[in-house]
């Protein structure tokens, strides 16, 4: 586990905390005294006979003894302080160590699960079940975890994944390898999940099982050529022997395997359990007629955009031929919970005259915090860039949503989401000024001003004019006008402002004067919708229109910086005047909620109400690069800077996975949403704040740099986790239409143009900060050498890839995006959460 970091833990005994009302999770203002007070409110339970079986009459550890019962002639105990205190820590070894002098065995209570943290410590990990070695969960209780204490964890070195990967290609074309040396293992048996694939979904799954690992391997290729045979061979496809050279093997080595008692598999605590991407099942029925069985490894749910346990399992016993929908659910059918190693064949890279292997997390390759560096940052930024002219189409619109596991396409649009396209291939071009990014951006911005609504003298229409005449800029809007967007019956202010930016830009970098007459109008559209308190108002529409007084907390951040860029282009004081009313009205704002944390809540899912944490998110980022921008041409307003490194601060100590926090490694600088969901593409939101907050820092807090250096350069690499690259688009169909763009949660590999503008503005803005930064570290500037070149190429960057760009095929007719759907739906309001 690559996240290490003690902590200090005081015990609570369980008697002295008084039990609370059950109702959510128990509070307390300690992480020790949540799990007390859970533990002293928590049922008791029944272990099982197949829980006494497992035991038998060795001595067993568990978090609360007195709630265990059927425990008579076990010797049952709880750990003692000093093993609290390893506990409470995030390297799990020394915690295991210590327990196993005891006892091979741990018991926890699953009640208690919803009332501990989900950070790194090894106790949170151990009731969450997240990511451990040492600690192996066996067996799923009605109410109960029971992990077996391992001496080591369970390896699968790549060189012996290499061999029986090549060993199983060379049985299924037919040629006849030398024998595979038989080993063994100390866990008794070898476990093994092998799949074929062409590009797309796999062929043919097999579970295999061993007492070495040649007898494993030999019924792996015996039940793919079955399988292949009699389900693929039957829709037009050739003998496996026959396009063999063609797929791509991938080998699971199972290394934990926990059955999952009937009366433990309701949904909600499958949901509790599961974690989609890494942990897989297997089905199996032993007393059936027709044994019916299926398996699948965890990364499937991954692969398939699979975001919860009953569809994945549903999924799983359609894809295995079983005779009911929901088999688990039926007493006597086994469901067993198990994770494992996963090695990928890659073809093209050769080792010692066989197809190399690499290792796969959650189907893509891992990302340690090692692997940022400029470079590869760099490489990330112009991969997005094109996945933006892979997806441009003929008439300046952008493939809007695509799911790639279904090759389905959204028939949605969303104007400010859309202009988006035009600042990130700006941001592309600069990093690599090909003409096709700056056209690209170019096109799509001509497709923006389609909506342009310019009203000049008597073009307003009658409740304008109300509006108008209320407004201390009356006279002058008459006089000169203004302009806005339209689109969909909607005029957004985010609309314009996002506009700018990519507007700018791109007449910056042509040195361009032909709009500015219509910037100008813009810009007096967003004095106008400044309220004289500093307040914004989202959208201008009439009195009778839906959305008249919605409030969007994205918009005010969005246009304070907008204002900042046309002070930078016309060099026009006017534009700065409303800076001072919008950060005098939005700072108490911000601060009043911020304010409403609560500090006996489990983190990170209950330290705020939900209204009051959507609130502070959606308006943070954007502010804290407004601040970032006003500081850069008012070096003086320190005060601003205070502010805007306050929010950044809140943002990172309140929902950020950090090093000290993320319950799995690829967690790691991602940010949380919402319960039973993983770390998501919101993360790159957060982290256009940190980054900017980065850069600000460097020139009005130098204190605070490396603090929100170490912040966004997490979040970056959860942003080159999240690309698609073209390793992990092996899955899909239609690898060019997604390679580049961003996910849209670690298990979910839909791709939205907001996905992608978030995760390379994020980016970008980090990049441009490190450059400047005096202590950035050597390894971050250096050069990639030759492995990290070969994995460059493998997961298909422009600067280490052979030929040219990627292009997308082209797409069907009507398969896209409706350029003017009559109104935008409501989930695409805005252009955040």
């Amino acid at each position: 586990f690559l996240l290490s970091l003690g902590l200090a833990c005081v015990e609570v005994p369980v008697s002295t905390v008084s039990a609370p009302a059950e109702q959510g999770p128990a509070e307390a203002p300690t992480y020790e005294g949540r799990i007390s007070a859970a533990l002293a409110r928590s049922h008791s339970v029944t272990l099982d006979a197949a829980t006494l079986k497992l035991i038998g009459q060795r001595p067993l550890l568990a978090d609360a003894p007195d709630r265990y019962k059927g425990t008579d002639g076990l010797k049952l105990s709880r750990w003692d302080a000093a093993a609290d205190a390893l506990l409470t820590d995030a390297d799990e070894a020394p915690a295991a160590d210590l327990l196993l002098k005891s006892a091979p065995w741990l018991l926890v209570l699953s009640e208690v699960r919803p009332s501990v943290d989900r950070d790194s410590k090894v106790l949170s990990r151990v009731y969450h079940h997240d990511a451990l070695g040492r600690f192996q969960l066996v067996y799923v209780g009605r109410g109960y975890l029971l992990y077996r204490i391992r001496p080591d964890s369970v390896s699968f070195p790549p060189e012996i994944a290499a061999g029986a990967i090549s060993w199983i290609r060379e049985t299924l074309a037919g040629r006849s390898p030398a024998p595979f040396p038989p080993l063994t293992t100390s866990e008794g048996e070898w476990n093994l999940i092998t799949t074929i694939r062409g590009q797309g979904q796999e062929l043919a799954i097999s579970l295999s099982e061993g007492k070495t690992l040649d007898r494993a391997l030999y019924e792996a290729a015996e039940d793919l050529e079955t399988a292949h045979r009699r389900y693929r061979e039957t829709t037009g496809f050739p003998r496996i022997s026959e396009h063999i050279a063609d797929l791509r093997i991938e080998i699971h080595r199972i290394i934990e395997r926990a059955p999952i008692a009937p009366d433990a598999r309701s949904d909600e605590e499958l949901k509790s359990l599961w974690e989609l991407g890494i942990d897989g099942a297997i089905l199996l029925d032993r007393k059936g007629k027709k044994k019916q069985s299926g398996s699948w490894p965890g990364s499937v749910a991954a692969t398939r955009g699979i975001n919860n346990p009953d569809s994945y399992l549903r999924a799983l016993a359609r894809e295995f031929r079983w005779d009911s929908i929901r088999p688990w659910r039926e007493p006597e059918i086994e469901l067993a919970i198990i994770r494992d190693v996963h090695y990928v064949e890659t073809p093209g890279v050769q080792r010692d005259g066989r197809n190399d292997v690499a290792p796969a997390w959650r189907g893509s390759l891992p990302v340690p915090p090692s692997m940022v560096t400029l470079e590869h940052v760099k490489q990330s930024i112009i991969l997005s860039g094109e996945w933006y002219l892979s997806n441009l189409q003929h008439d300046g619109s952008v493939t809007y949503k695509y799911w790639p596991e279904d090759n389905r396409y959204s028939d949605e649009y969303n104007h400010v989401r859309h202009e988006l396209a035009t600042w990130n291939l700006w941001q592309s071009w600069t990093l690599d000024p090909r003409p096709e990014f700056l056209d690209g951006a170019v096109k799509a911005q001509d497709w923006t001003l389609r909506a342009l609504v310019d009203r000049k003298g008597n073009d307003f229409a009658a409740w304008e004019l109300e509006d108008i005449a209320k407004s201390p800029m009356k006279d002058e809007l008459l006089k000169e006008g203004m302009a806005y967007l339209d689109y969909g019956n909607n005029s957004k202010l985010g609309s314009v402002v996002v506009g700018l930016f990519g507007m700018i830009e791109v007449a910056r970098a042509q040195n361009d004067h032909s709009k500015d007459e219509l910037m100008r109008d813009f810009g007096r559209f967003v004095l106008f919708m400044q309220d004289p308190d500093g307040r914004y108002r989202g959208y201008h529409v009439p009195k009778s229109h839906s959305y008249r007084d919605q409030t969007n907390d994205i918009v005010p951040g969005e246009a304070a910086l907008s204002l900042v860029y046309l002070y930078e282009w016309f060099n026009d004081e006017r534009y700065l005047e409303p800076l001072d009313r919008f950060f005098s009205y939005y700072s108490p704002w911000f601060r009043e909620r911020a304010a409403k944390r609560r500090p006996n809540g489990v983190w990170p899912s209950h330290i705020y109400e939900n209204d009051t944490r959507l609130e502070l998110v959606q308006f943070g980022p954007w502010t804290v690069m407004a601040a970032n921008a006003f500081t850069r041409v008012r070096p003086d307003r320190k005060d601003v800077a205070e502010f805007g490194l306050e929010v950044a601060r809140w943002m990172v100590e309140s929902y950020q996975y950090r090093r000290d926090r993320a319950p799995w490694p690829d967690y790691l600088g991602g940010y949380y949403k919402f319960e039973g969901e993983l770390p998501a593409m919101q993360a790159f939101c957060y982290a256009e704040g940190t980054a900017a907050a980065y850069d600000m820092a460097l020139r009005m807090a130098p204190d605070q740099a490396a603090y929100f250096g170490t912040a966004t350069l997490d979040a970056v690499r959860f942003g080159l986790v999240m690309q698609h690259d073209t390793f992990d688009t092996r899955f899909f169909a239609r690898p060019e239409q997604v390679v580049g763009g961003t996910k849209y949660a670690l298990n979910e590999p839909k791709v939205r143009i907001d996905y992608t503008y978030h995760a390379q503005s994020a980016l970008y803005q980090w990049l441009k900060a490190a450059e400047k930064d005096p202590n950035l570290a050597e390894t971050i500037k250096a050069m990639p050498d030759e492995a990290t070149r070969a994995r460059f190429a493998l997961m298909g960057y422009p600067g280490y890839r052979s030929g040219g760009p990627l292009k997308a095929g082209p797409i069907p007719e009507g398969a896209m995006p409706k350029s003017n759907p009559p109104l935008d739906p409501p989930e695409a309001a805005g252009d955040g959460e």
